[in-house]
């Protein structure tokens, strides 16, 4: 689990002893460590989405730390993961030369591979091979959203943000693609979230905002699609606002920390093999109702769980 450390300068009051602030954050820090060694132990080894970034590669340099705040895992691989069964390309991976036929390779083998809109902005053209979707020059301002309850065959619902989001116009052909989600314009819709198929996997585009912050101002809603979207071979995907982090671990089990300052609620859409979810350090038990659970979430708490 990564661990971000805060260096403090040390600011004295007169009578030369550390300030209030900093002493509270020394002994903040220390329970910390003190609770991840409670559980480190009973944890396995780290999975996630693979997400390739070749070396030296450039463009939407941060997007993953924005999806991982989304409460989306992502695996690293500077190498392309041709044996995984669901690849993230952002831009920075249209830098590799051989791209589209590695991207070929994995599709034809059955394997789902969601790519940006930097993505398919960088390889131009080239993109056409896979989907006749394209980056406009045009950009929409939106506040509003809708998701498909029918793999694309509707669009329909209608969500507020919390803030008017600046996103790319997308380009595609209504009969030749899936909308999963959007926002919408005046009398019109701009996909958020696009699929089809191709040999015997599938191509997803998910559109970045021109600001990668603004992926917290994407209701709650539309931040499912994208998670089911990029999860889709995980045991467990988040259902909540943006602010939720969630660890998944080879041995069953997960942390979900919700960086919000606030109590929240959320649901874990849950694998059909798993019926219950255990907290470890309190021991309760949560039941699944139709392959689902709901539990809340306190800020800045690491809450361990136990898939079986």
């Amino acid at each position: 689990m990564p661990l971000c450390v805060i260096l403090l300068p040390k600011t004295r009051k007169p009578c030369g002893k550390l300030s209030l602030s900093i002493q509270t954050f020394c002994a903040a820090l220390e329970q910390m460590f003190a609770d991840a060694d409670v559980f480190l132990g009973k944890l396995g080894n780290p999975v996630g989405v693979a997400a390739y970034r070749p070396a030296n590669a450039r463009g939407e340099n941060n997007i993953h730390n924005y999806l991982g705040m989304c409460g989306i895992p992502f695996e690293p691989c500077l190498r392309y993961p041709k044996q995984a069964g669901v690849i993230f390309l952002s831009e920075g991976a249209a830098d590799d030369k051989d791209i589209v036929i590695k991207m070929q390779k994995s599709l034809l083998d059955g394997a789902q591979v969601i790519v940006t809109s930097g993505f398919v902005r960088k390889l131009g053209s080239a993109f056409e091979e896979f989907v006749n979707v394209a980056y406009s020059a045009r950009k929409a301002l939106v506040t509003r959203y809708a998701d498909s309850k029918d793999n694309g065959i509707n669009i329909c619902g209608c969500y507020s943000g919390d803030a008017p989001v600046l996103i790319p116009q997308m380009e595609y052909c209504t009969n030749d693609v899936w909308e999963l989600a959007a926002g919408y314009g005046t009398e019109s819709a701009f996909p958020i979230v696009l699929q089809c198929s191709y040999g015997n996997g599938k191509v997803s585009i998910v559109t970045i905002p021109d600001d990668m912050g603004d992926l917290y101002h994407y209701p709650a809603e539309v931040l499912n699609v994208i998670r089911r979207t990029l999860c889709s071979k995980m045991p467990v995907v988040l259902e909540g606002p943006a602010g939720i982090q969630m660890f998944v671990y080879d041995n069953n089990r997960i942390i979900l920390r919700s960086d919000l300052d606030y109590t929240c609620v959320v649901t874990l859409r849950l694998a059909e093999n798993i019926r219950t979810v255990r907290e470890l350090r309190s021991g309760r038990e949560f039941p699944a109702t139709d392959h689902a659970i709901t539990l809340p979430l306190r800020s800045a708490v690491n809450v361990i769980l136990e898939l079986a």
